[in-house]
């Protein structure tokens, strides 16, 4: 399950990403996780767009989707 990012038209390099499934209850859970470094994520947090594909499935992350980014960015501290 490949994973794009264009923050502001420029792509964005992302590690390899990790896929879990599961079957229960009638239905299929599936999840897709990215593990990206401070760099990376500021980058898309202070993105003006952010646009995002995963597998076939293209999006962009608008309003509180990227607000929430941003507010996450603006509480991350050095580790002391």
């Amino acid at each position: 399950n490949e994973v794009s990012v264009l923050a502001d038209g420029k792509v964005v390099s992302l590690p390899r990403s990790m896929h879990t499934g599961d079957v229960g209850y009638g239905a299929v859970n599936e999840s897709v996780k990215v593990i990206v470094n401070l760099p990376v994520y500021l980058a898309m947090a202070n993105a003006a767009k952010l646009e995002m594909r995963l597998c076939q499935d293209e999006f962009t992350l608008e309003g509180v989707d990227l607000a929430v980014l941003r507010e996450v960015a603006s509480r991350l501290r050095p580790a002391p």
